[in-house]
């Protein structure tokens, strides 16, 4: 049965970093640059964590937006086993919510707009969760999301696992330079999909254009990144390039690679050796097609200080993952079409709010297939439920892992394994947030059997 949902689209305009900031709970790189603020831990219990974002305007800009006074807003910081409280504050001048990307929650915390109705102007929303499983993940609006987002509504949210092993660890949030028209390729020009080359090559790194990052030689350094643009991609590269987590954690291998490729929403663990030589990250010209011509462009340059040898690596890793049978039937098929200027944007041909639910029995596993019949790539986010894509048209994928957010390459097919473990009527959609908007969503409908 097809069932209407309502999507809130509220207009805001672009914002970037500034302002004051909360004070932080521990500290996490002392360097003139580095991770943004920790937010204020106000549970004083062992096990639980109670942290308030106040979403408002910067400076009294109307077009400048941030959380509790900074763009990224205060990386919200927790353990495996706490209980998490993350009160939003609204003081913007619409509705908004938090959406807790990639965590694992119970539907009413998910703060997509439906299972609780948006935080109105002047009020206030707490969501609250146990935190399940570590890693990297990011909060942002969900209503009003393309607009709030590149606004500079986001921020990161890390759930560390004690028994990992120790390091250096600096948190690094990309983001689009807000309001700075883009000179697409001149080839975009010759195709109806030029409008998605509009913005993507000017980057803020945790709210800085180009900034230095000053770290000491000889140490481990485990970076954790956000791509928090609302529909620009990235692919990040240095040399040495070693991955040790994706979405959802480390990684059972991590492994060497020439780059990072990340789509809005997506995120990635990374091991930097730190000897005495400096590097730059850079991003590689990319775009919602693939990649595309041009000149790598310097993000971050990492200084050095100190004339220590790179250490050796070290133990990272997640348990390993069963194997998956490639042949395993499908039990759901989503099929993504649309992508370019004033494209149709659907799923299964039905365009958000007006879809049919997929049911997913509470407890059983199921494959879902994920076909992108258009030439423009979709980064596929579900909410609530981590998966394991397990076939890339057909062959296993290049590692093993559980994700949030996977890249659908243009006319590709990738199966993905989900676990239902909380009932709710869970959003699935296109995290170009543009997509999303414009109808490229649809629903996983988690009940008991």
């Amino acid at each position: 049965m097809r069932r209407a949902w309502a999507l809130g689209v509220v207009v805001a305009a672009v914002a970037c970093a500034g302002g004051e900031l909360d004070r932080p709970r521990d500290a996490v790189v002392t360097t003139p640059f580095g991770s943004p603020p920790l937010a204020a831990d106000l549970d004083p219990r062992a096990d639980h964590v109670a942290v308030s974002l106040r979403a408002a305007p910067l400076g009294g800009s109307t077009t400048r937006l941030g959380y509790s006074g900074a763009s990224p807003g205060p990386t919200v910081r927790a353990r495996v086993g706490d209980t998490v409280e993350v009160t939003l504050d609204n003081q913007l001048a619409e509705p908004t919510t938090i959406h807790l990307h990639g965590v694992h929650l119970p539907y009413e915390m998910d703060g997509d707009g439906h299972g609780a109705p948006p935080v109105a102007p002047g009020e206030r929303f707490t969501y609250r969760f146990v935190a399940e499983r570590a890693g990297t993940f990011w909060y942002h609006p969900h209503v009003g999301a393309v607009t709030q987002v590149r606004a500079g509504l986001y921020g990161a949210l890390i759930i560390e696992d004690p028994r990992d092993p120790a390091a250096e660890e600096v948190v690094l949030v990309f983001s689009e330079v807000p309001g700075e028209a883009f000179d697409p390729p001149s080839h975009a020009h010759a195709t109806p999909l030029s409008v998605d080359y509009r913005r993507g090559q000017s980057w803020l790194v945790n709210g800085a254009r180009s900034p230095s990052l000053s770290l000491a030689s000889g140490t481990v350094v485990r970076a954790r990144l956000v791509n928090a643009s609302a529909d620009a991609p990235l692919r990040l590269s240095w040399p040495g390039v070693r991955v040790i987590g994706t979405d959802q954690g480390l990684l059972p291998a991590p492994h060497d690679a020439d780059e990072v490729p990340l789509m809005p929403g997506d995120r990635a663990e990374v091991e930097w050796r730190v000897g005495a030589s400096p590097f730059d990250v850079v991003a590689l010209p990319d775009s919602v097609v693939g990649p595309v011509g041009g000149d790598a462009v310097t993000l971050l340059s990492v200084a050095p200080t100190g004339e220590l040898d790179a250490p050796a690596s070290r133990a990272w890793g997640a348990p390993a993952l069963p194997a998956v049978d490639l042949a395993r039937p499908v039990d759901a098929t989503w099929v993504f079409t649309g992508g370019g200027e004033g494209s149709d944007l659907r799923i299964n041909g039905e365009r958000f709010p007006d879809v049919t639910p997929t049911p997913a029995p509470l407890g059983q596993e199921l494959v879902i297939e994920l076909r992108n019949l258009s030439s423009t790539r979709h980064p596929f986010h579900l909410h609530g439920h981590p998966f394991r894509v397990f076939s890339v048209d057909g062959a296993p994928p290049g590692f093993e892992s559980w994700e949030d957010t996977t890249a659908l390459e243009p006319f590709s097919t990738r199966r993905v394994l989900v676990r239902p473990a909380l009932p709710g009527e869970w959003m699935a959609h296109c995290h170009l947030l543009t997509h999303a908007a414009g109808g490229m969503a649809t629903i996983l409908s988690v009940r008991q059997p």
